[in-house]
């Protein structure tokens, strides 16, 4: 055979391969659109009234109910964390179908889908109502390799890997919209403690121009250890997140271990009893506003530009209405509750004075 036959050939048979892939790849069906979990929710979440989510035992973990734009926690009878909540919805009104699983009830256990009857039961059942039919579904075990969730819709034997993670907590504190008040540092003029142990101090600075916080209370003859261990008790009440919550009657018999008062330089006062009860840590805040302190600190605003007709006494009116308002919200918040709080938190808010001391 010449060198041309052979070109031939393998021509032919290159041609051979080629048509052999094509028919291949025409019998091959298109992967099929996944569907959704559950369709009938597409564009329903408003509809909505309340989820509960059960585990092992069938035990009501967490109940969320709608009160008209806001979620509340049923166990708490406290205001629900609105993200979390809207994130669960979305998830269980957008995730697909990606895995047929096991209908074999006997292999339920290994990805956590049976029954939560069942007093081992390793998921949760998440039922919402507000729609119809209303909707029951047991969340599993995450897939090892894509952290994507094993569920079983409650009545099917069959059950499914879905195309994204889902997690319903069934801790309640889980749900609680832990946001509870936010007094940046640099708003803070002065902070008066008197912790459990140990003698009353304040920390104290005279303007807002001033970097660090002095000391009043340092007995004769010692010295604060260092300026930023004073100026990081300023910053205790930046962002400050509750770990829990109940009602303030409930430490009616109790007797606060600690009393701090933070005073910003806008007028707005915090008073904080502070409570060590069976190893955790509870607040109960006081807010309120004084204007005369708002007025001391009042830095009238620098002569007004080409166009601006702001006068100081209309600066100093808003300062004030602003400051009174954001009083009055924060109390309406906080107003009959207790906060347990992060030990680590109250340990500051109620630090003795000898811990800001150089060693003897």
């Amino acid at each position: 055979m010449n060198s041309r036959q052979v070109a031939i050939l393998g021509g032919i048979m290159l041609a051979l391969v080629g048509l052999a892939g094509w028919i291949a790849i025409s019998r091959t069906p298109a992967p099929p659109d996944k569907v959704a979990l559950y369709p009938v929710l597409k564009g329903q979440l408003d509809k909505i009234t309340a989820i509960k989510i059960s585990k092992a035992g069938d035990v009501t973990a967490v109940e969320l109910e709608r009160q008209g734009d806001e979620w509340r926690v049923k166990q708490r009878n406290f205001a629900a964390d609105r993200s979390k909540v809207r994130s669960l919805l979305l998830a269980l009104e957008n995730t697909q179908l990606n895995e047929e699983k096991t209908s074999n009830p006997a292999s339920y256990a290994t990805l956590g889908v049976e029954d939560v009857n069942s007093p081992t039961a390793g998921g949760s059942r998440v039922e919402l109502t507000g729609i119809e039919p209303p909707i029951q579904l047991i969340i599993g075990k995450q897939d090892p390799t894509t952290q994507f969730a094993f569920v079983r819709r409650v009545g099917e034997k069959q059950s499914w890997l879905l195309s994204q993670s889902l997690i319903a907590s069934t801790e309640v504190s889980q749900w609680l919209r832990r946001d509870l008040i936010n007094v940046p540092a640099d708003r803070v003029q002065e902070i008066a403690i008197q912790p459990g142990s140990g003698p009353r101090y304040a920390i104290v600075k005279t303007s807002r121009a001033e970097q660090n916080f002095d000391v009043n209370g340092v007995p004769k003859g010692r010295e604060v250890n260092s300026v930023g261990a004073t100026n990081s008790l300023a910053q205790t009440l930046s962002n400050l997140e509750l770990d829990d919550v109940r009602p303030v009657a409930e430490l009616a018999s109790q007797k606060p271990a600690g009393h701090t008062t933070f005073q910003t330089f806008d007028g707005l006062i915090v008073e904080i009893d502070g409570y060590d009860m069976e190893g955790k840590h509870w607040i109960v805040l006081k807010p309120s506003f004084d204007g005369e302190l708002a007025k001391r600190f009042h830095t009238a605003p620098a002569e007004a530009k080409p166009g601006e007709t702001k006068t100081t006494a209309e600066s100093l009116a808003t300062l004030l209405a602003n400051g009174e308002s954001e009083a009055n919200l924060t109390a309406r918040k906080v107003d009959g509750w207790a906060f347990e709080v992060a030990s680590f938190k109250y340990d500051v808010l109620f630090k003795p004075l000898e811990q800001l001391l150089k060693k003897k």
